[in-house]
């Protein structure tokens, strides 16, 4: 009898529980999440109209038109949205605070044909994990443009450390991480004045390292097997590290600038037999076929040169048209004919940075599968540039696999992202409208089923009248140039009123500061000059929201890529 009674008074009890709160209005704790009414686009090729996606512990549980809604889920109306997987970098620095650079000298060593490993930049025992700052203002700005993971690696030279796999959220760097030490990192970046400092010995070191560590490797196991008669291999950090790459288990991220880099790493991988994933890649379409023929993945940079001022004011059909009047004949008998070699030198340029644009859809056309990488473009650009791409031929089918599907094989994650899948993690962007139509913006991005809303570019200023955005660059900015030698850092601080802008610049070289006392602002564009401790500076910018890209030249020389995010403080 007692126990009866108890009973009742339990189901009592659950029956009152959901109603007590709904009479004070707090909503019951869920972990799902409904995303209704959507244009839901699963994988590239794919299209589900009215659809909805279920996502649960930050794991998609159903996606349909006729998925069902759980009781307990958080409902989002998202009529006339469209759903795509989570943008993915396959080769990303974010997160990452960039070295400062000292003003003096490094400190010599005894042996420059010998110095020690860090020196020569050999530092494969490094693991991004200890570097990541879940804070950084680039985890905020990739998220911003649809990223929710990526395989971020660690700055430095030749051979600067393991990468990881990591989601663009959390509270510390182990909350960021995914999955550690997932690749070796590599480039062709000697070491500064001391040895491996050209590409033809960085090439004979990477020799030379490797087959000792496979000498190493086949003692380290006989040993292990049996050590009876045998002498203790010797260890280090940076042999060792190489053993996952001699037993097959994490490949080398090659990043390389140019074709005969590409060349030289495909090389490599064939005379060591190492995993190769090719990054990079400006220059694919000098050699498409061998890339696609090779089997090696491929990340392409969605980083090109940027417009000089002339081209910057043409439209593309003006533009094309500059391009079909070039001629490889014209010759300047007299200055009278200066005006019409500018011209042809103009559209051999256009026809240059043409090249560029065309790299992913020539690949494409070759038969090269390849995701894209945004290691050395700003997030501000990221989509603009990827709009030239479309616009110089390739289609938004293989776009999106690069931002998606295979930017996830790329990285090996391919079972737990890159499409919209149940089983999959709940990495969602909701966009305005299809991702590459002009207009489109990104509204929401999810992250294992966590929202983060993102503020409307059309409300932030940069479009039209010239004081209008002068007066909202006001306030301060991180700065960061990248030298042959390495990334510097530093501020420029921004201040006054429209027309009358000043900016104080901060690094490295200059830290008291540097006085700008005009600062011209054109729409999105951003130029000053000043006289600097080692010359004339003259830097031209381009804003896109919170970031800021474009380049320094000094004393009229080289120019060096400059990037600028926003102090978020």
């Amino acid at each position: 009898m007692r126990l009866s009674r108890t009973l009742r008074l339990t189901a009592l009890l659950l029956l009152w529980a959901p109603l007590a709160n709904a009479q004070t209005g707090v909503a019951p704790p869920t972990n799902a999440l409904a995303i209704t009414g959507a244009t839901v686009v699963p994988a590239p090729g794919q299209v589900i109209e009215n659809a909805t996606l279920v996502i649960r512990d930050g794991i998609i549980t159903a996606v349909g038109a006729g998925a069902d809604i759980p009781w307990d889920a958080r409902v989002v109306e998202a009529d006339s949205m469209f759903l795509y997987a989570g943008f993915i970098d396959p080769l990303s620095y974010v997160g990452q605070e960039p070295p400062r650079q000292g003003g003096g000298q490094q400190e010599p060593v005894a042996d420059r044909d010998n110095p020690p490993f860090d020196r020569a930049g050999l530092e494969p025992y490094r693991s991004v994990r200890n570097m990541l700052d879940p804070a950084h203002a680039s985890v905020k700005s990739m998220r911003e443009a649809g990223f929710t993971a990526a395989h971020a690696v660690p700055r430095g030279r030749m051979l600067p450390g393991a990468g990881a796999v990591v989601r663009l959220d959390g509270e510390s760097a182990d909350d960021m991480v995914l999955v550690a030490d997932v690749s070796l990192f590599a480039q062709f970046r000697g070491g500064q004045g001391v040895y491996p400092g050209t590409p033809m010995a960085m090439m004979a070191k990477m020799r030379q390292l490797y087959r000792e560590a496979e000498r190493r490797h086949a003692l380290t196991e006989a040993y292990q097997d049996d050590p009876s008669g045998m002498t203790a291999p010797p260890v280090d950090p940076v042999h060792s590290a190489l053993f996952p790459l001699i037993e097959g288990d994490k490949p080398v991220f090659f990043l390389v600038d140019d074709a005969l880099e590409s060349h030289r790493a495909l090389t490599l991988r064939e005379d060591l037999g190492f995993r190769l994933v090719l990054a990079g890649l400006p220059q694919g379409y000098d050699l498409a076929d061998k890339l696609a023929a090779s089997g090696v993945p491929l990340a392409v940079t969605t980083d090109f040169p940027r417009k000089p001022g002339w081209m910057a004011k043409l439209k593309r059909d003006s533009l094309l048209t500059v391009m079909d009047n070039y001629d490889p004949d014209v010759r300047t008998a007299t200055w009278r004919d200066t005006e019409a070699e500018v011209r042809n030198l103009e559209a051999r340029q256009a026809l240059a940075r043409e090249d560029y644009l065309e790299n992913a859809a020539t690949l494409a056309e070759a038969g090269a599968r390849f995701a894209f990488t945004h290691i050395e473009t700003s997030a501000g650009d990221i989509h603009s540039n990827i709009g030239e791409m479309l616009a110089a031929g390739l289609d938004t089918t293989t776009a999106l696999a690069a931002l998606t599907t295979n930017a996830a094989d790329v990285i090996g994650m391919s079972r737990a992202m890159g499409s919209l899948e149940a089983g999959k993690l709940g990495n969602v962007v909701i966009t305005s409208g299809p991702l590459f139509a002009e207009g489109t913006e990104i509204r929401h991005v999810i992250i294992e089923g966590k929202i983060f809303d993102i503020e409307s570019k059309a409300s932030s200023p940069g479009g039209g009248g010239d004081g209008d955005n002068s007066d909202s660059i006001a306030g301060l900015w991180d700065m960061v140039a990248s030298t042959p030698d390495g990334d510097i850092g530093g501020t420029i601080e921004f201040s006054g009123s429209p027309g009358s802008m000043t900016a104080v610049v901060t690094y490295d070289g200059a830290p008291q500061g540097i006085d700008v006392s005009s600062v011209e602002v054109d729409g999105n564009s951003v130029a000053f000059s000043f006289q600097s401790p080692n010359g004339f500076i003259t830097i031209s910018l381009e804003r896109n929201g919170d970031s800021m890209s474009g380049s320094a030249t000094l004393d009229g020389l080289d120019s060096i890529p400059l990037t600028l995010t926003r102090d978020p403080s």
